[in-house]
């Protein structure tokens, strides 16, 4: 198994780009990868 983690400081510190849809859909991926 590969595990890579990418953060962005920046965009998570103004805090712009991530809001709820951003999440919910990252798990709706991640849960589909997991189903597969």
């Amino acid at each position: 198994m590969t595990q890579k983690n990418t953060i962005d400081d920046e965009s998570l510190q103004q805090g712009k780009r991530f809001d709820k849809d951003y999440f919910d859909e990252l798990l709706g991926r991640i849960r589909k990868i997991r189903a597969s």
